[in-house]
């Protein structure tokens, strides 16, 4: 339903819904989607609460970088997002 009315123009009405998906069954999928729910209806605060909770893991790469470019001057979203990109980058010594 979230993902329904996100593509319809809705991103407000769509929120709540892909919160709740998001928060049963975490996915790379749903998540895409709430971020980009989250951005639309610019509702920062959430977003910037996702993105410093345990589910920010499930995120993909190409979701944070959704984020780095609408982001704009929100130094706040661009920091969080560089230590989650930090954090799933493996060190030199854990590299293979």
């Amino acid at each position: 339903m979230g993902q329904l009315l996100l593509d319809s123009g809705l991103a407000t009405l769509a929120v709540k819904p892909l919160q709740e998906a998001f928060s049963r069954t975490p996915s790379s999928h749903t998540g895409h989607a709430l971020v980009l729910a989250l951005l639309e209806a610019g509702r920062t605060p959430e977003l910037t609460a996702l993105l410093s909770g345990p589910r920010a893991a499930n995120l993909s790469d190409e979701t944070l970088e959704t984020i780095s470019v609408r982001a704009g001057a929100d130094g706040a979203l661009t920091d969080r997002v560089t230590a989650l990109r930090r954090a799933a980058t493996p060190k030199l010594d854990e590299q293979g």
